[in-house]
């Protein structure tokens, strides 16, 4: 069971300039910030989670949430699992709804979610549309519709021997929820530690899922 580690390291670094793409995506890929060969060694055993200021792409400021995990299958299977949405609903737990609505090209594509958010005593659920957009080594995603409408996801994937490094990054404004601005302004970890867990639990559940139901057991 690997352990999940808090940590920001020198080499774990940053940059500002999200708003210079440098691809077919409108935000920096996070990769090209970080050192992946250091990366890849300290995920070994330990899923690594940091936070850093961000801007959604509506010009929201929050905070940007990375986590970073070793699964124990190849890029391919890997990939196809985290745009699988039947598998994205059994293995998130807050994962309420997710069902694609319509398929723009080979590559993009529309998905409806329904995602349960609590936020100490608040309970309740966000709808939204996202827009995915895939590549063989990420899969990109900004929500379209909703309170959190420019929010984004990217998931990216490296091959690691047989094993595939998986970096989960999402910049979301969720002061959206009722309450959720009283509650964030009182006590700013809280907002920190919602969405640094919906990176953590969504990259452990889907780790736990693929090495469970889609590698092939030695």
């Amino acid at each position: 069971m690997p352990s999940l580690l808090f940590i920001l390291l020198p080499f774990l670094i940053l940059t500002e300039a999200y708003q210079s793409p440098s691809s077919s995506i409108p935000v920096k890929r996070i990769s090209e910030t970080l050192d992946i060969k250091s990366l890849k060694s300290l995920t070994n055993r330990d899923i690594v989670n940091f936070i850093r200021v961000c801007n959604d792409l509506e010009g929201r400021k929050t905070y940007l949430s990375v986590s970073a995990g070793k699964v124990k299958a190849p890029p391919d299977i890997v990939r196809k699992a985290f745009l699988d949405t039947n598998i994205i609903k059994s293995a998130i737990p807050f994962i309420r709804k997710a069902n694609v609505i319509k398929e723009e090209d080979q590559k993009t594509h529309l998905v409806e979610f329904e995602v349960e958010l609590k936020i100490t005593i608040v309970k309740t659920s966000v709808s939204y549309i996202s827009e995915i957009y895939t590549e063989d080594d990420f899969i990109f995603s900004v929500v379209k519709t909703g309170k959190n409408k420019g929010g984004w996801r990217l998931i990216e994937f490296f091959e690691d021997g047989k094993d595939t490094l998986v970096i989960f990054s999402m910049c979301e404004y969720i002061r959206v929820v009722p309450l959720a601005n009283q509650i964030f302004d009182a006590s700013p970890q809280i907002e920190m530690g919602v969405l640094s867990s919906t990176t953590l639990i969504s990259l452990t559940s889907m780790k736990k899922y693929i090495e469970s139901n889609l590698t092939p057991q030695l």
